[in-house]
C-alpha cells in the first residue's frame, strides 16, 4: 500500500474563510438552521438567540437557555441534525 503525504495550505485556506462570500453565506445559512431546529422544539421559543457576527472572519452563535439544553439537549440535537460533529468532553 502506498501512502502520499498531504500538505495543507494554511495561508490559503485563512484566506478562503476571510473572504469568500460564498463561506459566509454557507455559516449564516448554518446558524439560523440550528437556530430554528431550536426554536421549533423550545418551550420557550423567545429564549432561543441566533447571532450573526464578523470577527477576523464570518461566525455566528445560536444560545438557550440552560435548563432547555440541560433537559432536552436541544442545541446539541439541533447541531448535529445540521451535521456538525458534536462532542463531549
Amino acid at each position: 500500500m502506498t501512502f502520499s503525504r498531504v500538505r495543507l495550505d494554511h495561508k490559503g485556506i485563512e484566506q478562503t474563510l476571510k473572504t469568500d462570500p460564498g463561506i459566509a453565506s454557507k455559516i449564516n445559512d448554518l446558524v439560523e438552521q440550528i437556530g430554528q431546529d431550536c426554536r421549533d422544539t423550545a418551550e420557550d421559543q423567545d429564549q432561543v438567540f441566533v447571532d450573526h457576527y464578523t470577527t477576523d472572519r464570518t461566525a455566528g452563535a445560536v444560545t438557550v437557555l440552560t435548563e432547555e439544553q440541560v433537559k432536552n439537549g436541544i442545541l446539541t440535537r439541533a447541531a448535529a441534525k445540521a451535521g456538525l460533529e458534536v462532542k463531549t468532553k
